[in-house]
């Protein structure tokens, strides 16, 4: 396939590639910048003693941060997504130290140095292990000379050490898609190659009803009636909602048809006609924050309340599930913050 591209389009694909490169080398020097604002704060590549934290007034604004945890061997994960770039800090006992993501909006430089930047100003002179995940990681930590792990290699070792009752995982990202089932042996499908019935979807469409991914869920809990809208590609579905706001249908019932979209798009793309059942684990942004898109998962493969695992709702937990699993890849104890819950939402 690639091949194929090279041959065909040899200019675009040596765009692309340079590209990506010019990337990880931005996303390095936000890294090199916030370790010298932050007094040459180290990231080394064996564990050392956590260094007296700052006082919790002082973390950055939205970030979890639990200085009390600060103690021992610390552990820094970084999942560097589609659309995020997410950073934790664990230390041995599974409890998280530091936490924050935020949207890059493609400025990955300046997102990857108000992160840094953020965990240096609270552990200012600590050293710790570092292991680096997610689509846009792999790169960053061929820079860096740090451990990558592929994401969905993470999030399955993730998922087997937090949730071992997971049957069924289904992950939303901003730009991909995951189902990895655990019932019988261990089974992975991806789609990574259109953001189709993804985050990045979901936000495309919400312009449409003029609003956020957050207004059209509030939207969708309000809806009487689901529309049929291609979730496969989003000029597709701008076809099938654009007419359906023309002709006066109620915004509620088209925001509840976008999410109904990207249920259908998920279970036929990726399932393609293998069972979803049994425990069934709702992993990614989209999902964690998304109860409606949740809801219409529920309804659609007809879950109770007993079969439905969903992550606590704090800020980055479903990325640092992916940074857990990144640890656990590193070593054989997992520097892991939260436990999936059962969940009615």
């Amino acid at each position: 396939m690639v091949a194929a591209a090279r041959e065909a389009a040899p200019a675009v694909v040596d765009a692309a590639q340079k590209a990506a490169t010019a990337a990880a080398e931005k996303v390095a020097e936000a890294v090199a910048d916030a370790k010298n604002a932050a007094g040459e704060t180290s990231v080394a590549s064996e564990p050392a003693t956590a260094a007296e934290p700052v006082a919790a007034a002082h973390a950055p604004e939205g970030a979890i941060f639990n200085p009390e945890n600060a103690r021992g061997n610390l552990h820094l994960g970084i999942d560097v997504g589609s659309t995020t770039v997410k950073l934790a800090v664990l230390n041995d006992d599974n409890q998280i130290v530091y936490a924050k993501y935020q949207r890059h909006h493609t400025d990955v430089r300046a997102c990857a140095r108000d992160l840094f930047e953020g965990a240096a100003t609270v552990l200012p002179t600590a050293q710790m292990t570092c292991a680096i995940t997610g689509s846009g990681g792999l790169l960053l930590s061929q820079w860096l000379d740090l451990e990558f792990v592929q994401e969905v290699i993470a999030s399955k070792r993730a998922v087997e050490t937090l949730i071992p009752a997971t049957d069924v995982a289904i992950e939303l990202g901003g730009e991909d898609a995951k189902i990895i089932y655990f019932d019988n042996g261990i089974e992975q499908r991806m789609n990574g190659t259109c953001a189709g019935g993804t985050g990045a979807f979901i936000d495309q469409m919400a312009t449409l009803l003029h609003t956020d991914a957050s207004g059209l869920n509030e939207l969708a809990a309000n809806a009487t009636t689901i529309y049929p809208i291609a979730s496969r590609c989003g000029v597709f579905a701008k076809t099938d909602v654009q007419p359906l706001l023309n002709e006066g249908a109620r915004p509620e019932d088209v925001a509840a048809s976008i999410f109904q979209a990207v249920v259908t798009q998920t279970i036929s793309g990726l399932a393609c006609g293998r069972p979803i059942r049994g425990n069934v684990a709702f992993l990614g942004g989209p999902l964690q924050y998304l109860s409606e898109l949740r809801h219409r998962f529920y309804l659609t493969l007809n879950l109770d309340e007993e079969h439905r695992i969903v992550p606590q709702k704090r800020p980055s937990v479903c990325g640092k599930r992916r940074r857990h699993g990144a640890r656990v890849q590193q070593a054989q104890h997992v520097p892991a913050a939260h436990r999936g819950h059962r969940c009615p939402g």
